[in-house]
């Protein structure tokens, strides 16, 4: 959704009804130049959310990284595969 308009309350407040840990982080701070090191730090962010499970991970910007996906010849191959990293974690969460 458009900025402002209250996504990351609507997940605290989800967590905090909930009784549970919110983590949060940026979609950008997984946006790497250096090969693996997006992924890493997705990894990282899933096994946070893990330890402290059951939880709310709040990713924002998220389209910082779905939005450039498939970009064919020339594309971000680091960019890529950091985005499958979050798919794979998503789809096994």
């Amino acid at each position: 959704g458009p900025p402002g308009t209250g996504k990351t309350l609507l997940a605290k407040a989800v967590a905090g009804s909930a009784g549970v840990p919110f983590l949060a982080c940026a979609g950008s701070e997984f946006v790497e130049v250096f090969v693996g090191r997006g992924a890493r730090r997705v990894r990282g962010v899933f096994e946070a959310a893990a330890r402290l499970a059951p939880c709310v991970l709040f990713i924002d910007e998220i389209d910082a990284l779905g939005s450039r996906r498939n970009e064919g010849a020339g594309g971000n191959e680091e960019h890529d595969h950091t985005l499958n990293q979050l798919l794979a974690l998503m789809d096994g969460f």
